[in-house]
């Protein structure tokens, strides 16, 4: 998976109304993801959302019957926006191995360019028994079948799915530990970029080869 010319990626859109929906509606899932990105899905309440919203009680419940649901419709939206980023690239005429890292690397700042919100749903998808548990394993198999296919068209055949759950599970964990950083900057981003794309080689290219490729990533933090 060699590099080639890097080109600049779209921005990152925040998550908020998507075009065509209810303005009321839209003003909701606004004001909730500020609300659950601030105090966690646990601690937020219909109040907090019904404040961040600037919307009435009777409002919210011509539309959602209760947090849950409004939790439910911000991941929707995050997820629907997600795939169709990575949709876009899977379909541009770069060579396999390259859509593979232009993958991660719109995954990633998708991610990071959410906010807050991104790191709340990611820790609650990620919760067994979560209300978007079941959302987020429906993800996983659209990520699955994009990487296979991306795969199969490097000429790598079809991998075990398991192995490609593998690649997608490590790419959400390292989207995790960059959401966790007090400031998210470029670095982080390209650090990110660097651990995935390393994990994708070791697994889909031979080891020494793999090493040939890429440096395996060092802590930023070491002590020389």
């Amino acid at each position: 998976m060699r590099s080639t010319t890097r080109r600049k990626t779209a921005p990152a859109r925040a998550l908020g109304r998507p075009p065509g929906i209810s303005s009321a509606r839209g003003k909701i899932l606004q004001g909730a993801t500020v609300a659950f990105g601030k105090k966690g899905y646990a601690a937020t309440a219909v109040e907090d959302i019904l404040e961040a919203a600037g919307v009435s009680r009777r409002t919210f419940y011509r539309f959602f019957s209760n947090k849950d649901e409004v939790f439910q419709a911000i991941y929707e939206v995050a997820t629907t926006m997600l795939f169709q980023g990575l949709r876009s690239v899977s379909e541009s005429k770069d060579e396999p191995l390259r859509k593979l890292e232009r993958v991660a690397e719109t995954f990633l700042r998708l991610q990071v360019g959410a906010g807050p919100i991104a790191r709340v749903l990611n820790a609650e998808a990620q919760r067994p028994g979560s209300v978007i548990s079941g959302q987020r394993q429906a993800l996983l198999k659209q990520l699955v079948s994009l990487f296979q296919d991306e795969i199969e068209k490097a000429g790598r055949g079809r991998v075990d799915p398991l192995l490609i759950r593998g690649l997608a599970a490590a790419l959400e964990q390292i989207s995790l530990g960059i959401l966790s950083e007090t400031e998210r900057t470029e670095t982080d981003i390209q650090r990110g970029l660097h651990a995935i794309l390393r994990i994708m080689e070791g697994t889909l290219v031979d080891s020494k080869e793999a090493a040939k490729i890429r440096p395996l990533p060092l802590d930023p933090a070491r002590k020389e």
